[in-house]
């Protein structure tokens, strides 16, 4: 690593750490201020059970979270490099927190439409990984082009993301969502607001969504932001937005 041979055995615990993330399996969440914990940790121990993580148990994971002090925070298991197999790895996984501070939602996005499509059929599609290198390529694809990021179709050509985000669009004065089926990464505050505002899960397929009256992406650590343009298709109205903000708020403070 890094030009110097280690014992794996021995690996000094920050470059355990580096390795593991390196290898680009390391399922994660976002805790935020401790909100909706629970569900983040069901969601942390579906992506361990889909990656092939065996024994992770929410009650350890929640009293090591509690160490972190910081209002958010990334919560990651990453493989270790003595017990790592290419796919799926194996049982001996470390749980590795630490602070996080959420990307400024304040502005519009201004997204484009990746190339590339994600496979929905994939058993992995929903886990959120840390650095997941195709989501990053969508990303970097963007900026190329002088925008913010892409919306992801799958195979099908239904509308499947927004980078990591979940895609919720206001289309006939009804609020919709794609299904996890789809290939959506699955959060907690996806769900929770799926439930505050009664979202109904449908197959949207492109030409739907542009032709949608607002729309907007709830980010898996707790954040909503306005979608300002997809190509060449302006949103003007950002209410969707400042609903599931609200959305988030009430969330966090029932659970």
């Amino acid at each position: 690593m890094n030009g110097t041979l280690y014992d794996r055995d021995a690996l000094p615990p920050e470059l355990t750490i580096l390795f593991g993330t390196s290898l680009g399996l390391s399922p994660v969440c976002y805790p935020r201020e401790r909100l909706l914990l629970r569900q983040n940790l069901d969601i942390l121990g579906r992506a361990a059970e889909s990656v092939g993580y065996s024994s992770f148990d929410a009650d350890e994971a929640a009293e090591t979270i509690s160490w972190i002090d910081a209002p958010e925070s990334v919560v990651a298991l990453v493989p270790s490099p003595a017990d790592h197999r290419a796919a799926p790895p194996g049982n001996d996984w470390l749980l590795v927190g630490a602070p996080f501070s959420a990307p400024d939602a304040s502005d519009p996005l201004h997204l484009g439409v990746s190339i590339h499509r994600r496979n929905h059929h994939n058993p992995m599609i929903n886990t959120l990984f840390l650095g997941d290198g195709e989501l990053l390529a969508g990303t970097r694809e963007a900026i190329a082009t002088g925008l913010d990021d892409v919306v992801w179709l799958n195979l099908d050509d239904n509308v499947s993301c927004i980078a990591s985000g979940a895609l919720f669009a206001e289309i006939d004065a009804e609020v919709v969502t794609p299904p996890l089926a789809d290939g959506v990464p699955d959060s907690a505050w996806r769900a929770a607001c799926i439930d505050e505002t009664g979202a109904v899960e449908l197959h949207l397929d492109l030409k739907e969504l542009l032709a949608a009256q607002s729309v907007a992406c709830v980010w898996p650590w707790g954040s909503a932001q306005a979608v300002g343009t997809i190509d060449q298709t302006s949103y003007a109205n950002a209410s969707l937005a400042t609903r599931l903000v609200t959305s988030i708020t009430t969330a966090g403070g029932r659970r």
